[in-house]
């Protein structure tokens, strides 16, 4: 609603309707009464009309405004219906006029159908509505000045001829004296006109061709693409994208609507469904491979594995990557193992001062290797198997890093005689020759356990302090801790012995009987239901496993299909393992049965899912196979039939996910 002194002007509540509003408004204020007619009426402006009129602007959103009817009543009850004009601004009439302008009921009942005084401005152009509204305002102020709306159309018709003529006399003359110059330079310009349109013809004959040309190099582009992913059925998120790249929302022809559709009928079956690779799924969901702790340092411990510049000294370094043997964290270094047959040698490796990093030597200063196996508490570290030029000495050496020298085993280790020739030509006077192939250390542990020569030898426990021998545990051909216990997994030729980690108790053995003793090590833990089960190979078998309960010693079930003797893997869910034949297959560890048949997948797959922080484990929702990620789906998601479907669940599952840009220069696309 607006005002122009006793003229209000309403309209619906629409943005034209507003501007056309106050369009009008600014047309009435400034509009100048001819002199005659303001003689006559005694109004000079229009602000000084001094009846109220009501301007209603017709629309079809007018017919049902209720503010509209509320003052279009307010007027007729007031005696002032004659005061009410329209301004038919869009629409047909029939479906424009409010109701009570068009039927006016009577003081006694009867209804009387009016046609509304009307201007009109509708048109097909906005521009067109604008110069009616010159014209068809006179219409409207006609009635507020007591005139016919002719003699305001008249008076400013003879207005403007006055005008004109008076301005086309002082002009004539020029007019003449320009038109003789005018007539030479219009030949001029007639041509250089022609020349002009030439040129624009051909700028723009130019611009259609190389927009022609975009297109089909876009064209061909997207063939070459098609092409290039027909096989890229792992990586169906990846088809997606590439798809879309060059799918508009109305289509297009060639073979990317199959190809999406292809990749969306992989992507939305029902069981396991390949997604992506795994860095790719890694990278979109946040996860940081294990494998960096193989090429990186972390805050916990040095990386697992380094490449180094070797020595300028020798030729007999067989590789420059070197293996983690073990660190000391009080004494900030670590010993790196590292060579091939027939030459190890050992770097020790300073973390806070690297340039005090060296490779070890032997007493007669050749490069050497003692396999590392435990870092002492004094600085020294522990391990076996001397490897120099003359040969492997397979005893137990002690290595002081800090002082670079070899010192004794441990108390009872006997000092060598003053220019005493080495025993049994070792290169170190410190060997000690006790039997023990390699060292083992778990944390938690105050012992440390040498596996004894032979094999179902046996382990020797040393105390960690003094390295003195305390206990020994015989029949046993490997060992391994349970994560989330204090208990260890011990295997025997026949049965796995379970025993706590300090003192050496045993709680419970297995009753499996193993008809080759080699495979009692391949076997799996993982924590289930507040407590942890033993995945072992089925007594007697070559492939098949016996699941048992370590609180009790129970076996809880087998899972005795053939075909499954070489890979598997326990999922962070407890109670799903993933475990591989010939076909991946899926199995409940609670009753043994069958989950479902991985048949998509041809190689071992791994749990990729979220990480249970119990167990350490990551759940099956999602496995990672050969550097691939399949996810598993209960149900399968319907694929809309039409183009523009398939577009927004593409979207949807994508969710956000976009070409990078080394995927973009793979497939030769631009770069965002």
């Amino acid at each position: 609603m607006m005002n122009v002194g006793q003229v209000e002007i309403i309209y619906p509540n629409t943005e034209a309707a507003r501007a056309w509003a106050e369009r009008l408004g600014r047309e009435i204020e400034k509009y100048r009464i001819p002199a005659a007619v303001s003689k006559a009426s005694g109004i000079r402006r229009t602000t000084e009309i001094a009846e109220p009129w009501l301007i209603v602007l017709c629309a079809p959103e007018t017919k049902s405004d209720a503010e509209i009817a509320r003052k279009i009543d307010g007027f007729i009850r007031a005696g002032r219906y004659d005061h009410i004009l329209t301004l038919l601004i869009a629409g047909a009439p029939e479906e424009s006029f409010p109701d009570a302008l068009v039927y006016e009921t009577l003081s006694d009942g009867q209804v009387i159908e009016h046609e509304p005084l009307a201007a009109n401005i509708t048109a097909p152009t906005p521009a067109e509505s604008r110069k009616k509204l010159k014209v068809e305002m006179l219409r409207i102020l006609a009635p507020m000045l007591g005139v016919s709306f002719d003699a305001l159309r008249n008076r400013r018709h003879r207005q403007r001829v006055k005008l004109i003529l008076a301005v086309g006399g002082a002009a004539l003359a020029g007019a003449l004296a320009f038109l003789v110059y005018a007539a030479n330079r219009v030949q001029v310009i007639s041509g250089q006109n022609k020349a002009l349109n030439g040129q624009y013809a051909l700028a723009e004959e130019a611009r259609q061709e190389a927009a022609d040309q975009k297109n089909a190099a876009r064209d061909h582009l997207a063939d070459t693409v098609a092409l290039q992913i027909e096989h890229e059925t792992r990586d169906n998120e990846l088809v997606l994208m590439l798809c879309m790249e060059f799918l508009p929302e109305n289509g297009r022809e060639g073979q990317l609507p199959a190809l999406m559709k292809g990749a969306l009928d992989r992507l939305c079956a029902s069981g396991y469904v390949p997604v992506t690779r795994r860095d790719a799924y890694a990278e979109a969901h946040g996860i940081e491979e294990d494998e960096d702790d193989l090429r990186k340092d972390t805050d916990e411990r040095p990386a697992k594995k380094v490449v180094l510049t070797l020595p300028e000294d020798t030729e007999r370094f067989a590789t420059d990557e070197f293996f983690l043997g073990c660190w000391s964290e009080e004494y900030r270094y670590a010993v790196y193992n590292g060579g091939g047959d027939p030459n190890y040698y050992t770097w020790i490796r300073f973390l806070d001062e690297p340039e005090r990093s060296y490779f070890m030597r032997d007493e007669r200063g050749d490069y050497c290797n003692v396999w590392a196996d435990a870092c002492m508490d004094d600085g020294t570290f522990i391990g076996t198997h001397l490897v120099t030029e003359d040969g492997i000495y397979d005893d137990c050496y002690r290595y002081d890093p800090i002082r670079r020298e070899f010192v004794p085993f441990n108390s009872e280790s006997p000092e060598p005689e003053e220019g005493a020739p080495l025993p049994e030509g070792r290169l170190s006077r410190y060997g000690e020759t006790l039997g023990i192939s390699d060292f083992v250390e778990f944390e938690g542990m105050p012992a440390l356990l040498g596996k004894l020569d032979g094999w179902d030898a046996g382990y020797r426990a040393f105390d960690r302090e003094t390295l003195l021998p305390i206990a020994e545990i015989e029949g046993v051909n490997d060992v391994d801790e349970i994560p989330g216990t204090d208990l260890l997994l011990m295997c025997k030729e026949s049965t796995f012995l379970i025993c706590r980690k300090d003192p050496f108790e045993p709680v419970f053995e297995t009753d499996a009987e193993y008809t080759d003793a080699q495979y009692t090590t391949t076997c799996k833990i993982a924590n289930y239901d507040a407590g942890a089960l033993l995945v072992t190979r089925l007594p007697g078998e070559r492939s098949g496993r016996a699941v048992y309960d370590l609180n009790t010693g129970e076996r809880l079930c087998a899972i005795a299909e053939p075909g499954m003797a070489y890979d598997m893997a326990l999922t962070g869910d407890g109670r799903l393992l993933n475990s591989v034949g010939s076909t991946p297959t899926l199995w409940d560890l609670r009753t043994g049965e069958k989950i479902c048949e991985i048949k998509a997948i041809a190689k071992s797959p791994n749990p990729y899912g979220l990480v249970d922080e119990t167990s350490g484990l990551r759940d099956s929702s999602v496995i990672n196979c050969n550097g691939d990620v399949f996810i598993w789906r209960d149900e399968a998601i319907p694929v809309p039939d039409d183009l523009e479907g398939q577009v927004a669940l593409a979207r949807q599952l994508l969710n956000g996910r976009e070409l990078t840009d080394a995927e973009r220069a793979r497939y030769n696309l631009t770069k965002r």
